[in-house]
């Protein structure tokens, strides 16, 4: 019974990394980049309506549409923390679920524990500044544990075969360790900007820094890589990500702090463009994380099984 528990883990982790990208980052986003992320004062309920109120417009229509998006965004928090326990339980329930599955399932339970603690001091406290940008980092921490799961879970990788160890397989592992620590400097730069308490030449600094090591650890990773293996997969999807991060990147200065900033007279389209923009900007952001730690997670992988 608990070896047929094993392909489901995989499954659970895909979807709730799914979950986690699509809803926590796309209407977390969107709460960060309208501003209604203290949009009521009370949690986790909406002045006395319940977390599982699901008649958005009743909501808007008596606290703003902000409420209502806020809403939205609590309850796929609380959506990705159902989902976490079923995790921790698949894991848990038989002796041949592997100890490291069991480690990541309750590594990442705790984190999605603590990010639900943190929105609640958000609210209680009214603390959109410090509290913000701690809960916008560890939120791509989540995604790192996830697709950390969702990668040694997989079917077929203790059966894949590793490859030679030379000094370019070497250079990529470092540079995607290195990388690591650079994305998060700018995840951290990030999130002070949005949440107004940073400035733009650090965001912009730790931004290309970043986005030059990944580029060049996917260029790598694809040269290394045998055509279709997971290896130059992880690296196209890396190089993609980052690319379709800078172009987003540069349409947000553009607009919202360039000189795009007049295009639009309208107050209200602008707002909304702006919005647009940002949202997708964090949204893409969080798809480098993930295949940023996917390409790591495959670089150490080959490396280890090399050198044994």
């Amino acid at each position: 019974m608990s070896a047929a528990l094993l392909p489901w883990v995989h499954r659970i982790s895909m979807v709730t990394l799914a979950a986690t990208l699509l809803l926590v980052f796309g209407l977390g986003g969107a709460v960060t980049s309208t501003e209604v992320g203290m949009a009521y004062p009370t949690w986790p309920d909406i002045n006395g309506w319940s977390l599982f109120n699901f008649f958005y417009g009743k909501i808007a229509g008596e606290f703003g549409v902000g409420a209502s998006l806020e809403h939205s965004h609590r309850q796929s928090g609380a959506l990705i923390g159902l989902l976490s326990i079923l995790l921790v339980a698949l894991c848990a329930a038989g002796r041949d679920i592997p100890s490291a599955w069991k480690k990541l399932a309750w590594a990442n339970l705790a984190l999605v524990v603590v990010q639900g603690l943190i929105g609640a001091f958000r609210v209680l406290e009214n603390n959109d500044e410090l509290g913000g940008v701690v809960h916008a980092v560890l939120a791509h921490g989540v995604v790192v544990l996830l697709v950390g799961l969702a990668i040694i879970s997989s079917p077929g990788r203790r059966e894949a075969a590793p490859q030679s160890s030379d000094a370019q397989s070497r250079r990529l592992v470092f540079w995607t360790r290195a990388g690591m620590v650079v994305l998060f400097l700018n995840l951290v730069a990030a999130a002070t900007l949005r949440h107004k308490v940073g400035n733009f030449p650090a965001h912009l600094v730790f931004g290309l820094a970043a986005a030059g090591v990944w580029a060049g650890c996917g260029v790598l990773a694809i040269g290394l890589g045998r055509k279709g293996s997971r290896l130059a997969k992880n690296g196209r999807r890396a190089l993609a990500a980052v690319t379709t991060q800078v172009l987003l990147g540069i349409g947000v200065w553009l607009l919202i702090l360039g000189p795009g900033r007049e295009w639009i007279a309208a107050p209200e389209a602008r707002f909304l463009l702006e919005a647009i923009l940002a949202t997708f900007h964090l949204l893409i952001g969080a798809l480098v994380t993930a295949t940023a730690t996917a390409l790591a997670i495959e670089a150490a992988w080959r490396f280890r099984e090399a050198a044994e």
